[in-house]
């Protein structure tokens, strides 16, 4: 038998190859994994070749390491064909070890990738050309193969783990390419452990083969070390370079998402005119753009009385998350937004000094939605009014961006001018329901005075016609004739007065005629007047007054039209019972009181009985007559001599008019066309 020794250090080169071989295998393994369509093909072919000549490298140069007493070659085309074989061998790794590969599937693999590269060794063992013969060890021939197997199999498991986690620290891949590399190196120091050199004289080395020299087994290690180095770091360098493209083009999805996001809210909100969906669809984009875990929108809005109050919406959560708590306040957080004092954005907000220096809570109630990251923008209006605040917030750290605070003042902005155009639509509806309902009062108006007109002049007409024709004529008959004929006159003046009274003050043209009066003596005037009124319907009148003189200074017609105005109405309005004034100064003012026991105005009208033309029962047919002017025109003349009118009133227990004359002159002009 021929004495055998290796080279150490080309045993170590050959075991460096392996694990190198090893280590391009899985990387590589992880960009084939990257690729799709002709590109996975390209890399599939380079992969399998870079990783077959490591393979065959490793293997060559450890049969190089071997030192015999006897001169060795290698037959050239065995060689190429076991290169072949190791080259296919690695294709098949590449090919089998799909992302979602059965384990039993690569099972099946490694049965004919394992025996492929011991064939690869075993054609190479097959080349050597040297004045021996080889004999195997039959036993440590199937250990190989079955290491080749075994080797093959964890190969393929390894490939397939990498390339479903392509982003696996380099510690874990490194350590795998050790294990890849032993397991190939150990199948082939098996196989040259199974053979045995026995001396042949008869064989000779070929002329033309290879001769086994150091020198060679040292450039192969070299050149299948830059080999599999390039294809590495092509690996690499094409994974970054793809890296950057995903990049560029996930910003450019992004850039387009968000485009066509604004887009779509815009032309909703741009179409809508119901705030409530406004506001909404406003909350949701700004908390899918911004990247917010939930969003808020806090935004005010005033009734048709005046009165300030805000409402919210709620994106990213259930509004229950937010409906237990009470609206936010102005704190040192919230104030700069609630103020549109600019826009707050905070990484962690319960590290901004301003946070948490309130009672009673010092930061967030117990309960409320873990915000960490913070950002907020204010929504005002063209007019400089702030409408409301956005809210973005996450559990997370540092989650807002520059972009994202551009991206909410822009849908901020959006969101005021959809506002401002929801209002302004809403107070069109309401102008025009207003004027709807004006035309509609002036119309029944129209139908009333017709009436009201007609009736004293059908009676002035009437008894004008008997008194012309004599019939049935005698001194007192003419005489209660005329009496009546007076009477319709004088209402029927008083009606033309009413209207042109109305007319002066919605022209603003009404004069004030300031002169010292005597209140006292003025509702004895008052109550002259009235008292015979109230008893031909049935009822009671009184007037209570102070003891001694109560005097002031204003206009005394436009104080006696009031007040018999008032006590007209009282009159009319009140079936049974009475009818009372009553007379005090309280501070600077008079206040007149005329109460009834009628039937009393519902609550949701006492406001409507002041304006023109509208009456409770508004029909030429109803039980009290009248324009519907009288309260209208005495709350106006009220307010041009500096007072009120004002009433309280509960149904079916009358009605209590109060009226407030300043004792001084407090005129003032521009407020006679104000409600």
């Amino acid at each position: 038998m021929v004495h055998q020794s290796h080279d150490p250090l080309l045993v170590l080169a050959s075991m460096s190859i392996a694990s190198l071989a090893g280590f391009a295998a899985l990387d590589l393994s992880a960009r084939v994994a990257e690729s799709s369509g002709g590109s996975r093909a390209r890399w599939v072919v380079a992969s399998a070749i870079a990783m077959g000549v490591g393979i065959w490298s490793m293997h060559f140069v450890a049969m190089l390491a071997l030192r015999m007493d006897i001169p060795i070659t290698y037959d050239v085309p065995l060689l190429l064909l076991s290169v072949a074989i190791a080259i296919s061998a690695s294709g098949i790794t590449f090919t089998g070890a799909a992302k979602s590969a059965t384990t039993g599937r690569l099972a099946i693999a490694s049965l004919a990738m394992g025996p492929a590269i011991a064939g690869m060794h075993y054609v190479g063992m097959a080349s050597m050309r040297m004045p021996a013969r080889i004999v195997y060890h039959d036993g440590l021939v199937a250990l190989s193969v079955l290491i080749a197997i075994t080797a093959s199999f964890a190969a393929l498991l390894l490939a397939r783990h990498f390339r479903g986690n392509v982003k696996d620290g380099g510690r874990l891949k490194l350590g795998a390419a050790v294990v890849m590399g032993a397991a190939v190196y150990g199948m082939h120091y098996t196989g040259m452990l199974a053979a045995s050199f026995i001396p042949d004289v008869g064989a000779h080395p070929a002329q033309s083969g290879v001769i086994a020299t150091t020198e060679l087994g040292w450039a192969i290690a070299a050149g299948a070390t830059v080999v599999i180095s390039l294809a590495v770091l092509a690996g690499i360098a094409d994974r970054r370079l793809s890296a950057a493209q995903n990049v560029a083009l996930e910003a450019t999805r992004e850039r387009t998402r968000v485009v066509e996001k604004l887009h779509e809210v815009g032309h909703s909100i741009a179409s809508e005119f119901a705030l409530e969906k406004i506001v909404q669809a406003v909350t949701d984009a700004g908390t899918e753009l911004t990247a917010a875990q939930f969003g808020a929108f806090f935004y005010n809005l005033v009734n048709e009385a005046g009165e300030a109050y805000t409402l919210y919406t709620i994106s990213g959560v259930p509004r229950e998350a937010f409906s237990r708590f009470p609206m936010p306040r102005n704190t040192p957080i919230f104030a700069p937004t609630f103020y549109g004092e600019g826009v707050v954005r905070s990484d962690d907000i319960t590290k901004d000094p301003r946070y948490g220096t309130m009672e009673p809570h010092r930061g967030m109630p117990k309960g409320h939605l873990p915000v960490r990251s913070y950002l907020a923008v204010s929504v005002i209006s063209k007019t400089g009014s702030v409408l409301g605040g956005l809210f973005f917030g996450h559990e997370q750290v540092g989650v807002f961006k520059d972009h994202h605070e551009q991206l909410a003042q822009g849908i901020a902005s959006w969101a005021a001018v959809a506002m401002d155009n929801a209002r302004l639509f809403e107070a069109e509806q309401r102008a025009r329901a207003d004027a709807e309902r004006a035309n509609r009062a002036k119309g029944d108006f129209l139908a009333v005075m017709s009436h009201e007109l007609r009736t004293p002049l059908n009676a002035i007409i009437g008894y004008s016609d008997l008194m012309r024709l004599g019939i049935e004529s005698d001194p007192d008959q003419d005489k209660q004739r005329l009496e009546r004929i007076g009477l319709s006159a004088r209402h029927l003046l008083e009606l033309i007065d009413e209207i042109l009274t109305f007319s002066r003050l919605e022209a603003g043209e009404e004069k004030v005629h300031s002169e010292k009066l005597e209140a006292v003596q003025l509702l004895s005037e008052v109550e002259a007047l009235m008292e015979p009124m109230a008893l031909g319907h049935g009822i009671g009148f009184r007037c209570h007054v102070p003891d001694g003189p109560l005097p002031f200074q204003s206009d005394g017609k436009k104080v006696r039209q009031i007040l018999l105005n008032l006590a007209t109405n009282a009159i009319k309005f009140t079936p049974q019972g009475e009818v009372s004034v009553s007379l005090a100064k309280i501070g600077d003012d008079l206040i007149f009181q005329t109460s009834d026991t009628g039937n009393g105005i519902a609550r949701e009208h006492q406001e409507k009985i002041f304006e023109a033309f509208w009456q409770v029962e508004n029909s030429p047919t109803r039980a009290a007559g009248g324009t519907g002017l009288g309260l209208s025109v005495s709350r106006r003349l009220a307010r041009l001599l500096g007072g009120d009118i004002t009433v309280e009133s509960e149904m079916n227990h009358g009605s209590t008019f109060t009226l407030r004359i300043p004792t001084a002159p407090q005129i003032s002009p521009a407020t006679s066309n104000s409600l």
